[in-house]
């Protein structure tokens, strides 16, 4: 089971899970090529850009919930989609 954890911080000792998404519970994602030939996704995973916070991605669950999660590391988001 591949599950993505949610903490409360990671800058400091006290650390603890507030959510844990497990990942075959997002919907399905579909991929197309948009005119500028960059790969975009629908469903269960949108790009919604870069922002101060990062290269930031939202998930979409099959329970209704949704989360936005942002990086730095353009690299690790895009890890997430595959």
């Amino acid at each position: 089971m591949r599950t993505l954890n949610i903490l409360t911080s990671r800058r400091n000792q006290i650390t603890r899970t507030i959510d844990v998404i497990d990942l075959m519970n997002v919907n399905p994602i579909n991929e197309t090529i948009d005119k500028q030939g960059e790969l975009q996704y629908k469903g269960g995973l949108e790009m919604l850009g870069n922002f101060d916070e990062g290269k930031c991605i939202k998930l979409n669950m099959r329970n209704g919930k949704s989360y936005i999660i942002c990086s730095t590391a353009a690299k690790k988001v895009l890890d997430l989609a595959s």
